[in-house]
């Protein structure tokens, strides 16, 4: 049963990584904008 979570696992942690980042970025970029 393990084999069938795993990919699942790994593509959800890739995808919050890639969310956090992104979100991350946009709150950096809006903040450079409003002190600009």
């Amino acid at each position: 049963m393990n084999w069938l979570v795993e990919p699942f696992g790994y593509q959800y942690m890739l995808n919050a990584m890639w969310v956090s980042a992104m979100v991350g970025g946009l709150c950096a970029f809006s903040l450079l904008l409003s002190d600009a």
